[in-house]
């Protein structure tokens, strides 16, 4: 059995992707025989300290939230003593630099955490490195990104890790570069089912027979090749006789009116759903026919929305701009997912979603915990 303390920065339920990828990998865990819980060490959502269980699939996770307002001294007494009484073999820093600092720029973290973790092996996910990675950033973006790899160069050093992971083959590459090396595991999907499930009759989600649902889950981001996708589904329509409704699911941010304005103007059917819960999500994902996303290719691998929809079966549609990374040459599409031009409509939904359906939780937990019993 592997004992193992994570640490975050928030545990507020789907408020916090990295809390909530955190809380399911604990859960996991626990399930596969382990024992595992999670410190929120600047909780953002907590009013008050709290220390109890959070549930993953009616699996209960030992949890401590400490509200950010929180002195360091009572960060660090409460965190050690918490870790003390857990006598973890491993401790887990899931690293976002915006988790512990507004602008990234945790001064005095690995100080903190060295104090923290009383010479325990540590490890650290990289959910996010640093800012400025693409071509024609502003100067004050590359500035703030040299500043955050000093952080995390200082980071890895003093807390000795002794294990590195990212969902990113592209943050793999930009690490490489500077001399870290990472192993790569795969994002899984956040969603789950309750128990028992919810009563989905009435819900708008279910499709009249003759539609496909091309789903947009999560926030948009700009893209050149809306009006040419729009134009192209409509294509798609007259050609095979099919009807295509793009259905909008989440917090599809901003953009989202650029959208709904353009679908009226090319005739493009369209429904705008909202935040859902986590059960409507998945059974929409389970019988829609594509995943949509604008995300650029290169940071595709760690969004928790294409992870849902590759999780659920779908071959997801890149809509991005033209995002070209500012210090390495990087081109790799994975698995799944497949760039907008003429035909890709078609050749999605050639495939089936048996065959797509990857990175299961129960394997990634299992590959992770084998990975750090090698160290």
């Amino acid at each position: 059995m592997t004992k193992i303390v994570f640490i975050c920065g928030t545990l507020e339920s789907g408020k916090d992707g990295v809390g909530d990828y955190t809380r399911r990998l604990a859960g996991e865990m626990i399930r596969q025989g382990h024992a595992a819980s999670i410190v929120a060490i600047h909780d953002r959502y907590a009013s008050k300290l709290f220390e109890g269980f959070q549930s993953d699939e009616e699996t209960a996770v030992p949890v401590l939230r400490i509200p950010s307002m929180f002195s360091s001294e009572s960060i660090l007494f409460t965190t050690s003593s918490f870790i003390n009484r857990s006598d973890p073999d491993w401790i887990s820093l899931q690293y976002v630099p915006f988790s512990f600092h507004p602008k990234g720029l945790h001064l005095g973290l690995s100080n903190k955490l060295k104090e923290i973790g009383g010479g325990r092996k540590w490890h650290i996910m990289f959910h996010e490195i640093w800012v400025g990675l693409e071509r024609g950033s502003k100067w004050k973006f590359i500035l703030l990104g040299f500043l955050q790899r000093k952080f995390i160069s200082y980071l890895l050093h003093n807390l000795s890790i002794k294990k590195i992971h990212t969902h990113s083959n592209f943050y793999k590459a930009l690490l490489e570069q500077k001399k870290i090396n990472s192993e790569l595991l795969p994002l899984f999907s956040n969603l789950t089912k309750s128990s028992p499930p919810i009563d989905l009759k009435e819900n708008p989600i279910f499709l009249s027979e003759d539609e496909l649902a091309f789903v947009f889950f999560g926030i948009i981001h700009q893209t050149n090749s809306m009006v040419d996708f729009l134009k192209a589904i409509k294509l798609f329509e007259s050609k095979k006789g099919k009807l295509i409704k793009l259905i909008f699911v989440g917090k599809n941010g901003p953009l989202l009116s650029d959208w709904i304005s353009t679908c009226k103007i090319e005739g493009v059917k369209f429904e705008v759903l909202g935040e859902q819960s986590s059960d409507n999500v998945l059974h929409l994902l389970e019988h829609a026919a594509i995943g949509v996303s604008t995300t650029a290719l290169p940071m595709i691998e760690k969004s928790g929305s294409v992870a849902a929809m590759l999780a659920s079966g779908l071959p997801v549609i890149c809509l991005s701009q033209n995002w070209q990374p500012r210090s390495i040459a990087f081109d790799l599409i994975p698995e799944g997912i497949f760039k907008f031009e003429n035909d890709v409509i078609e050749r999605c939904l050639m495939l089936s979603k048996k065959q797509l359906q990857v990175n299961k939780l129960p394997t990634i937990a299992n590959a992770f915990i084998k990975s750090l019993k090698i160290q």
